[in-house]
Protein backbone atom coordinates (compact mmCIF):
# COMPACT_ATOMS: atom_id res chain seq x y z
CA UNK A 1 0.00 0.00 0.00
CA UNK A 2 1.35 3.39 -0.84
CA UNK A 3 1.98 6.10 2.09
CA UNK A 4 0.62 9.79 1.11
CA UNK A 5 2.41 10.65 5.21
CA UNK A 6 4.76 13.65 4.86
CA UNK A 7 7.00 13.56 7.43
CA UNK A 8 8.19 16.77 7.03
CA UNK A 9 4.55 17.86 7.95
CA UNK A 10 4.69 16.32 11.44
CA UNK A 11 4.35 19.11 13.89
CA UNK A 12 2.52 21.62 11.58
CA UNK A 13 0.01 23.89 12.53
CA UNK A 14 -2.40 24.96 10.26
CA UNK A 15 -2.97 29.18 10.63
CA UNK A 16 -5.79 28.59 12.67
CA UNK A 17 -3.88 27.09 14.76
CA UNK A 18 -4.64 23.06 14.51
CA UNK A 19 -1.93 20.93 14.76
CA UNK A 20 -1.39 18.21 12.24
CA UNK A 21 0.65 15.27 12.86
CA UNK A 22 -0.09 13.45 9.61
CA UNK A 23 -1.59 13.50 6.30
CA UNK A 24 -3.53 10.96 4.25
CA UNK A 25 -4.20 12.21 0.98
CA UNK A 26 -6.55 15.00 1.91
CA UNK A 27 -7.08 14.17 5.55
CA UNK A 28 -4.73 15.90 8.00
CA UNK A 29 -4.72 13.95 11.20
CA UNK A 30 -4.18 14.94 15.02
CA UNK A 31 -3.40 12.65 17.72
CA UNK A 32 -4.21 14.25 20.78
CA UNK A 33 -3.37 12.33 24.16
CA UNK A 34 -5.17 12.32 27.37
CA UNK A 35 -8.30 14.49 26.58
CA UNK A 36 -10.46 13.57 29.17
CA UNK A 37 -12.82 16.07 29.32
CA UNK A 38 -15.91 17.51 27.39
CA UNK A 39 -14.75 20.99 27.69
CA UNK A 40 -11.61 19.77 25.92
CA UNK A 41 -12.94 18.21 23.20
CA UNK A 42 -15.67 20.96 22.26
CA UNK A 43 -12.87 23.20 21.99
CA UNK A 44 -11.24 20.34 19.53
CA UNK A 45 -14.06 19.97 17.60
CA UNK A 46 -14.27 23.64 17.07
CA UNK A 47 -10.77 24.57 16.08
CA UNK A 48 -11.30 21.60 13.37
CA UNK A 49 -14.46 23.47 12.39
CA UNK A 50 -12.23 26.71 12.07
CA UNK A 51 -9.93 24.67 10.20
CA UNK A 52 -12.37 22.81 7.75
CA UNK A 53 -13.81 26.34 7.13
CA UNK A 54 -11.37 28.62 6.39
CA UNK A 55 -8.05 26.35 5.40
CA UNK A 56 -10.16 24.29 2.69
CA UNK A 57 -9.45 22.39 0.67
CA UNK A 58 -8.38 20.05 3.64
CA UNK A 59 -10.28 17.41 5.75
CA UNK A 60 -9.78 17.62 9.44
CA UNK A 61 -9.15 14.15 11.93
CA UNK A 62 -8.85 13.67 15.51
CA UNK A 63 -8.02 10.89 17.35
CA UNK A 64 -8.02 10.30 21.13
CA UNK A 65 -5.24 8.24 22.93
CA UNK A 66 -5.57 7.01 26.41
CA UNK A 67 -8.88 8.77 26.87
CA UNK A 68 -11.65 8.49 29.46
CA UNK A 69 -14.35 9.47 27.56
CA UNK A 70 -16.65 5.99 25.75
CA UNK A 71 -16.70 5.51 22.36
CA UNK A 72 -20.67 6.46 22.35
CA UNK A 73 -19.70 9.88 24.39
CA UNK A 74 -17.52 10.74 21.10
CA UNK A 75 -20.01 10.07 19.29
CA UNK A 76 -22.77 11.79 20.76
CA UNK A 77 -20.42 15.20 21.17
CA UNK A 78 -19.90 14.12 16.76
CA UNK A 79 -23.57 14.19 16.07
CA UNK A 80 -24.00 17.16 18.56
CA UNK A 81 -21.07 19.26 16.40
CA UNK A 82 -22.65 18.52 13.14
CA UNK A 83 -26.15 19.03 13.65
CA UNK A 84 -24.84 22.78 14.31
CA UNK A 85 -22.02 23.47 11.91
CA UNK A 86 -22.94 25.42 8.79
CA UNK A 87 -22.45 23.98 5.03
CA UNK A 88 -19.88 20.69 4.54
CA UNK A 89 -18.00 21.57 7.32
CA UNK A 90 -19.50 18.79 9.18
CA UNK A 91 -18.82 16.19 6.77
CA UNK A 92 -14.90 17.44 7.11
CA UNK A 93 -14.36 16.52 10.46
CA UNK A 94 -13.87 13.23 11.96
CA UNK A 95 -13.67 11.89 15.33
CA UNK A 96 -11.82 8.60 16.86
CA UNK A 97 -9.98 7.27 19.66
CA UNK A 98 -8.00 4.47 19.50
CA UNK A 99 -8.53 1.29 22.21
CA UNK A 100 -6.48 -0.83 23.97
CA UNK A 101 -5.80 -3.10 21.20
CA UNK A 102 -4.56 -0.47 19.35
CA UNK A 103 -7.08 -0.38 16.67
CA UNK A 104 -9.44 2.61 16.48
CA UNK A 105 -12.90 3.34 17.48
CA UNK A 106 -14.99 5.81 15.59
CA UNK A 107 -17.71 5.52 12.80
CA UNK A 108 -16.00 4.75 9.09
CA UNK A 109 -12.14 6.18 9.96
CA UNK A 110 -10.93 8.05 6.98
CA UNK A 111 -7.85 6.35 6.63
CA UNK A 112 -6.28 2.88 6.80
CA UNK A 113 -6.03 1.83 10.16
CA UNK A 114 -2.34 0.44 9.86
CA UNK A 115 -1.51 3.79 8.81
CA UNK A 116 -3.07 5.31 11.65
CA UNK A 117 -1.77 3.06 14.65
CA UNK A 118 1.88 3.75 12.97
CA UNK A 119 1.61 7.37 13.01
CA UNK A 120 -0.36 6.72 16.51
CA UNK A 121 2.68 4.88 17.82
CA UNK A 122 5.22 7.45 16.12
CA UNK A 123 3.47 10.41 18.35
CA UNK A 124 3.29 8.40 21.16
CA UNK A 125 6.82 8.22 21.23
CA UNK A 126 7.47 11.64 20.69
CA UNK A 127 5.34 12.63 23.23
CA UNK A 128 6.94 10.92 26.17
CA UNK A 129 7.98 13.54 28.20
CA UNK A 130 11.75 13.36 29.75
CA UNK A 131 10.48 13.77 33.58
CA UNK A 132 12.10 16.63 35.35
CA UNK A 133 15.38 15.29 37.67
CA UNK A 134 16.35 12.93 34.75
CA UNK A 135 19.10 14.88 34.05
CA UNK A 136 20.50 14.40 38.06
CA UNK A 137 20.45 10.40 37.31
CA UNK A 138 22.44 10.87 34.18
CA UNK A 139 25.36 12.46 36.30
CA UNK A 140 24.86 9.70 39.19
CA UNK A 141 24.55 6.86 36.42
CA UNK A 142 27.62 7.92 34.68
CA UNK A 143 29.39 8.87 37.52
CA UNK A 144 28.73 4.79 39.04
CA UNK A 145 29.61 4.04 35.19
CA UNK A 146 33.16 5.45 35.27
CA UNK A 147 33.77 3.60 38.88
CA UNK A 148 32.73 0.25 38.20
CA UNK A 149 35.35 0.82 35.06
CA UNK A 150 37.88 2.68 37.01
CA UNK A 151 38.29 5.46 34.84
CA UNK A 152 40.46 8.21 35.84
CA UNK A 153 39.01 11.01 37.75
CA UNK A 154 36.89 13.66 35.46
CA UNK A 155 36.75 17.37 35.18
CA UNK A 156 33.52 19.24 35.75
CA UNK A 157 33.21 20.11 32.33
CA UNK A 158 33.86 16.33 30.77
CA UNK A 159 31.28 15.12 33.36
CA UNK A 160 28.64 17.57 32.26
CA UNK A 161 29.76 17.42 28.54
CA UNK A 162 29.15 13.23 28.30
CA UNK A 163 25.92 13.68 30.22
CA UNK A 164 24.62 16.37 28.88
CA UNK A 165 23.99 18.67 31.90
CA UNK A 166 24.28 22.22 33.32
CA UNK A 167 27.05 22.89 35.78
CA UNK A 168 24.79 23.67 38.70
CA UNK A 169 22.84 20.16 37.94
CA UNK A 170 26.60 18.72 38.24
CA UNK A 171 27.30 20.58 41.52
CA UNK A 172 23.98 19.71 43.26
CA UNK A 173 24.92 16.03 42.83
CA UNK A 174 28.25 16.64 43.77
CA UNK A 175 27.33 18.12 46.89
CA UNK A 176 24.80 15.07 47.37
CA UNK A 177 27.59 12.92 47.20
CA UNK A 178 29.79 14.72 49.91
CA UNK A 179 27.21 14.17 52.45
CA UNK A 180 28.21 10.20 51.76
CA UNK A 181 31.42 10.64 51.93
CA UNK A 182 31.22 9.37 48.42
CA UNK A 183 33.18 11.71 46.05
CA UNK A 184 37.08 12.44 45.62
CA UNK A 185 39.19 15.09 44.66
CA UNK A 186 42.73 15.33 43.26
CA UNK A 187 45.02 18.30 43.02
CA UNK A 188 43.64 19.58 39.87
CA UNK A 189 40.12 19.55 41.00
CA UNK A 190 38.75 16.94 39.34
CA UNK A 191 36.49 14.25 40.82
CA UNK A 192 36.00 10.61 41.06
CA UNK A 193 33.92 8.29 43.24
CA UNK A 194 35.83 6.80 45.91
CA UNK A 195 33.12 3.89 46.96
CA UNK A 196 29.40 2.98 45.70
CA UNK A 197 27.35 3.50 48.78
CA UNK A 198 24.75 0.43 47.38
CA UNK A 199 21.57 1.31 49.54
CA UNK A 200 21.99 5.23 48.28
CA UNK A 201 22.31 3.69 44.31
CA UNK A 202 19.77 1.56 44.98
CA UNK A 203 17.57 4.17 45.93
CA UNK A 204 18.90 6.43 42.63
CA UNK A 205 18.43 3.63 40.55
CA UNK A 206 15.07 2.80 41.11
CA UNK A 207 14.34 6.74 40.93
CA UNK A 208 16.17 6.75 37.40
CA UNK A 209 13.23 4.32 36.25
CA UNK A 210 10.57 6.42 37.37
CA UNK A 211 11.82 9.23 35.66
CA UNK A 212 13.50 8.27 32.08
CA UNK A 213 11.58 8.10 28.77
CA UNK A 214 10.33 4.75 28.48
CA UNK A 215 7.76 2.94 25.63
CA UNK A 216 6.12 -0.20 26.13
CA UNK A 217 5.33 -2.84 23.63
CA UNK A 218 2.76 -6.04 24.15
CA UNK A 219 1.50 -8.50 22.16
CA UNK A 220 -2.03 -8.81 22.66
CA UNK A 221 -2.58 -12.67 20.97
CA UNK A 222 0.22 -13.64 23.49
CA UNK A 223 1.95 -14.98 20.89
CA UNK A 224 5.27 -12.61 20.91
CA UNK A 225 9.11 -13.88 19.85
CA UNK A 226 11.18 -14.54 22.98
CA UNK A 227 13.68 -12.04 23.88
CA UNK A 228 16.32 -14.01 22.05
CA UNK A 229 14.70 -14.48 18.89
CA UNK A 230 13.94 -10.57 18.67
CA UNK A 231 18.04 -9.95 19.68
CA UNK A 232 19.01 -11.60 16.49
CA UNK A 233 16.47 -9.73 14.24
CA UNK A 234 17.65 -6.82 15.66
CA UNK A 235 21.43 -7.57 15.16
CA UNK A 236 20.48 -8.22 11.59
CA UNK A 237 19.44 -4.48 11.05
CA UNK A 238 22.60 -3.12 12.08
CA UNK A 239 21.62 -0.23 13.91
CA UNK A 240 23.84 2.05 15.88
CA UNK A 241 22.08 3.44 18.29
CA UNK A 242 19.51 0.77 19.68
CA UNK A 243 21.57 -1.41 21.99
CA UNK A 244 19.95 -4.46 24.43
CA UNK A 245 19.58 -3.87 27.73
CA UNK A 246 17.73 -5.84 30.75
CA UNK A 247 18.13 -8.96 31.80
CA UNK A 248 19.76 -10.17 28.66
CA UNK A 249 22.65 -7.49 29.12
CA UNK A 250 22.80 -7.86 32.70
CA UNK A 251 23.84 -11.80 31.95
CA UNK A 252 26.23 -10.18 29.09
CA UNK A 253 28.33 -8.55 31.87
CA UNK A 254 27.80 -10.90 34.46
CA UNK A 255 26.83 -14.66 32.93
CA UNK A 256 26.30 -15.95 36.73
CA UNK A 257 23.38 -14.04 36.97
CA UNK A 258 20.60 -16.33 38.69
CA UNK A 259 17.82 -16.29 36.20
CA UNK A 260 16.63 -19.04 33.44
CA UNK A 261 15.19 -16.59 30.95
CA UNK A 262 14.23 -12.99 30.20
CA UNK A 263 10.91 -12.26 31.18
CA UNK A 264 10.53 -9.47 28.34
CA UNK A 265 13.66 -7.60 25.96
CA UNK A 266 14.76 -4.13 27.19
CA UNK A 267 16.38 -2.05 24.67
CA UNK A 268 18.32 1.35 24.75
CA UNK A 269 18.10 4.04 22.02
CA UNK A 270 20.38 6.65 21.94
CA UNK A 271 18.80 9.79 21.74
CA UNK A 272 15.31 11.82 21.81
CA UNK A 273 12.32 11.41 19.38
CA UNK A 274 14.16 7.94 17.78
CA UNK A 275 12.19 6.49 14.59
CA UNK A 276 10.71 3.22 16.49
CA UNK A 277 9.72 1.45 13.38
CA UNK A 278 12.14 -1.16 13.45
CA UNK A 279 9.89 -2.67 16.58
CA UNK A 280 8.16 -4.18 13.21
CA UNK A 281 10.72 -5.93 12.30
CA UNK A 282 11.72 -7.76 15.63
CA UNK A 283 8.14 -8.49 16.28
CA UNK A 284 5.28 -7.30 13.79
CA UNK A 285 2.46 -8.62 16.75
CA UNK A 286 3.38 -6.14 18.97
CA UNK A 287 2.01 -2.87 19.60
CA UNK A 288 2.09 0.31 21.64
CA UNK A 289 1.05 -0.21 24.98
CA UNK A 290 -1.14 2.33 26.79
CA UNK A 291 -2.50 0.27 29.66
CA UNK A 292 -0.08 0.71 32.42
CA UNK A 293 -1.32 -2.85 33.46
CA UNK A 294 -0.52 -4.53 30.67
CA UNK A 295 2.68 -6.98 30.84
CA UNK A 296 5.28 -5.86 28.20
CA UNK A 297 7.33 -7.89 26.42
CA UNK A 298 9.33 -5.03 24.97
CA UNK A 299 10.39 -2.10 26.68
CA UNK A 300 12.31 0.30 24.93
CA UNK A 301 14.78 3.11 27.00
CA UNK A 302 15.16 6.38 25.51
CA UNK A 303 18.71 6.87 26.59
CA UNK A 304 19.25 11.31 26.54
CA UNK A 305 22.75 12.00 27.33
CA UNK A 306 25.20 12.98 24.65
CA UNK A 307 27.89 9.85 25.00
CA UNK A 308 26.04 6.28 24.89
CA UNK A 309 29.09 4.07 25.83
CA UNK A 310 27.30 1.46 24.32
CA UNK A 311 29.52 -2.23 23.93
CA UNK A 312 29.78 -4.59 20.35
CA UNK A 313 30.68 -8.09 20.65
CA UNK A 314 32.33 -9.88 17.93
CA UNK A 315 29.19 -10.93 16.49
CA UNK A 316 27.77 -7.55 15.86
CA UNK A 317 25.12 -7.42 19.39
CA UNK A 318 25.45 -3.49 20.61
CA UNK A 319 24.97 -3.97 24.45
CA UNK A 320 23.70 -0.55 27.08
CA UNK A 321 26.49 0.00 29.36
CA UNK A 322 26.07 -1.90 33.00
CA UNK A 323 24.61 0.42 35.34
CA UNK A 324 21.55 0.73 32.20
CA UNK A 325 21.12 -2.61 32.46
CA UNK A 326 20.80 -2.57 36.23
CA UNK A 327 18.25 -0.40 36.39
CA UNK A 328 16.74 -2.40 34.04
CA UNK A 329 16.69 -5.38 36.48
CA UNK A 330 15.77 -2.52 39.35
CA UNK A 331 12.55 -1.72 36.98
CA UNK A 332 11.41 -5.28 36.26
CA UNK A 333 11.45 -6.51 40.03
CA UNK A 334 14.32 -8.18 39.69
CA UNK A 335 16.04 -6.69 43.31
CA UNK A 336 17.62 -9.94 44.17
CA UNK A 337 19.07 -10.17 40.98
CA UNK A 338 20.50 -6.46 40.66
CA UNK A 339 21.97 -6.82 43.92
CA UNK A 340 23.80 -9.36 42.94
CA UNK A 341 24.90 -8.18 40.24
CA UNK A 342 26.08 -4.94 41.49
CA UNK A 343 27.79 -7.08 44.80
CA UNK A 344 29.97 -8.83 41.43
CA UNK A 345 31.21 -5.88 39.81
CA UNK A 346 32.22 -4.06 42.87
CA UNK A 347 34.13 -6.53 43.84
CA UNK A 348 35.73 -7.62 40.48
CA UNK A 349 36.12 -3.45 39.38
Amino acid sequence: MSNPLKTSGFGHRTGIGWKVDGRWNEWGVSVKTSLHTTRDLRAALMTMAYAARFEAPGKWACVLVNTKMTSRRLQDELEMFRAIVAGDVAERVWLGKIQRSGRPEGHDCPVPTDWLDHLVQQELARATPQVRGASKYEVLSLLTLYWLQGASPQSADAICQAAGVSYPTLAAVIRELDVDHAIERDSSRKVHLNRLPQDAWKRWAVAKTRVRKTVRFVDYADQARSPEEMVQRLRRLKLQNVAVAGVLGAKHYYPQLDITSSPRLDLTVHGDNVNLDFVDKLDAGLQRSINPDDTPQLVVHYLLRPQAFFEVDSEGTIWADPVECLADLFEARLNTQADEMLFAMKAHR
